[in-house]
């Protein structure tokens, strides 16, 4: 005999109230957590990290090194292009550079661009003419350079940046880029990796705002802007090295690795170049010289020239981060680099929520001059804009639209105002405590030595990645669900089978019931009516005339 025991009905009711309050509860706390959780994510998605093996420091590249000559301009040039303004106004049939003649509006538009480099590269004192300690007849801030002002301001002279002109490329290009310092005027000795090499196959010629500039292992300008007349007057690189930094991929991840390297790229020294064993004995060693009867139009207050360090893909900022040094000294810049990486599987975000743009997501970031982004090409690329926007010209060195008018010397304030007010975005570079003068070589200040070395042979590498992986998420998503609700795999699919059972399969039959009642109502009315339906046959009949 089996013995039932009485439960009352109030009981079975209470129990099932609170299976139900504790279900609820269970879940809101669950989704709860949940939200909890993620809403970090939705807000802060990237974290930075540190990786957990050091990154040897030969296998990141060396930095770009830029150097800026004392002046922008030769003196010989000034003097030249004085007796070729003369030549044509007294028609003694001058040639240019593509052996033609000179006509006076062609000569006039390469006088005001040189009149732009000059006046735009002139030192502070020397620009508000606290410092005049400079011949007049050898500089264009003279009264013979006020003559050119005279003729072409009267002339209604403007000038253009399209380099598919033929005037600017077979003309006025090659007539400023005579008047510039050479790779071999500058330097006269250069060692990398403790071999000796020729300062021209180390050093490319590069344009900056502050004119012409020598640039070691850095990517051509051509490679990553459009053509134009600052890149005309950076001359080509060599194609060999053109080639290689076109063929590399540009993010910092795969810089990071051997496998980059292009087989058939095989210059010497390897592009980029990279310091494998750190010191200043395997570092870039150079001298470079002072011609005080060359330079013209200084950049600074004495006689020193200007060095910037950057990223070899980036472009070099000389007027706001380059280092004054003077001539006459040995001078030591020990480099510690910071490594930044971004993984791969962030790019799926948007680069507002990443904050951060890849290489190859120049579209995204609304850049037209350039080929790809990084930060610094993208606020001179604002800059310029809003210059042409402003002022209604560009500099030379500035990225635009071919053919956009350049500015004249009175126009230079105008873009130095907006230069000052749009130059907001920070750039890390090195602090110029870094640099150690180690020894004074004599009383003469005709040359100086600079050694640039890697100071370390590790680093301790930062990475951007997801503040938590697919994997933590559901991982974490699974963990809240499973200790507050108890469900489980095996649970959720025997739920969704019962679901299907006891739910979803009676509906479809209820579903199919109805579907043929429905149909059976239609045959009846259409029957009451004296249609026919669908299933009726209808006998052949003839018809005679």
């Amino acid at each position: 005999m089996i013995s039932q025991t009485f439960v009352p009905d109030w009981l079975t009711l209470t129990l099932k109230l609170f299976y139900v309050v504790m279900t609820v509860v269970c879940l809101f706390l669950g989704f709860v957590l949940i939200y909890l959780a993620t809403e970090e994510t939705v807000s802060e998605p990237l974290a930075m990290i540190y990786d957990p093996q050091e990154i040897d420091t030969g296998l990141i590249p060396f930095p770009g090194a830029t150097l800026l000559p004392p002046g922008s301009l030769k003196r010989s040039m000034v003097k030249g292009m004085f007796h070729t303004f003369l030549g044509i106004t007294y028609e003694e049939n001058p040639t240019a550079p593509d052996n033609e003649l000179w006509e006076m509006k062609t000569f006039m538009e390469a006088v005001l661009d040189a009149s732009q480099i000059c006046e735009g590269t002139q030192s502070f004192l020397q620009h508000h003419h606290f410092v005049n300690n400079i011949d007049v007849s050898t500089d264009l801030r003279s009264e013979q350079y006020e003559a050119f002002v005279k003729s072409y301001t009267a002339q209604n002279v403007t000038g253009r940046d399209d380099a598919l002109d033929y005037n600017i490329t077979a003309k006025i290009a090659p007539f400023l880029e005579a008047g510039m310092t050479a790779v071999n005027e500058m330097f006269t000795a250069c060692a990398l990796g403790g071999e000796v090499y020729n300062c021209s196959s180390l050093f490319i010629n590069s344009y900056t705002e502050l004119g012409r500039s020598f640039t070691f292992n850095g990517i051509p300008e051509i490679a990553v802007k459009n053509r134009s007349l600052s890149t005309l007057l950076s001359g080509p690189p060599p194609k060999d090295m053109l080639d290689c930094w076109l063929n590399l991929k540009l993010d910092s991840t795969a810089m990071l690795t051997r496998s980059f390297d292009n087989k058939r790229c095989t210059p010497k020294p390897p592009i980029p170049y990279r310091q494998n064993d750190p010191g200043e004995p395997t570092g870039l060693r150079f001298m470079v010289l002072f011609d005080e009867e060359e330079f013209a139009c200084r950049q600074n207050e004495g006689t020193g020239f200007r060095l910037t360090l950057h990223n070899p893909l980036d472009y070099a900022d000389v007027r706001r981060f380059g280092f004054k040094l003077a001539f006459g000294m040995e001078i030591s810049i020990a480099v510690t680099p910071d490594v930044i990486q971004a993984d791969e599987e962030i790019r799926f975000l948007p680069p507002k929520a990443r904050d951060c743009y890849f290489s190859d997501e120049h579209a995204l970031a609304n850049l037209t001059f350039y080929k790809n982004y990084t930060q610094t090409r993208c606020q001179q690329e604002c800059i310029a804009k809003k210059v042409y926007k402003d002022c209604k010209c560009k500099v030379i060195a500035a990225p635009g639209n071919p053919g956009e008018l350049l500015c004249s010397p009175d126009k230079l304030k105008c873009v130095e105002k907006i230069e000052v007010q749009e130059s907001q975005i920070p750039i890390d570079i090195p602090r110029q405590d870094d640099i150690i003068e180690k020894l004074k070589l004599s009383n003469t200040t005709e040359f100086s030595i600079v050694h640039i070395y890697f100071s370390t042979k590790t680093v301790l590498g930062k990475r951007r990645k997801l503040t938590y992986s697919p994997t933590e998420a559901v991982g974490m998503v699974g963990g809240n669900v499973g200790m507050f609700n108890g469900w489980t795999m095996p649970a959720m699919a025997k739920t969704i089978i019962r679901f299907i059972g006891f739910a979803i399969w009676p509906f479809s039959l209820w579903l199919l019931r109805c579907w043929r009642k429905l149909v059976a109502l239609v045959g009846c009315i259409m029957a009451w009516m004296g249609r026919p339906s669908r299933t009726q046959v209808f006998p052949m009949t003839t018809f005679e005339e």
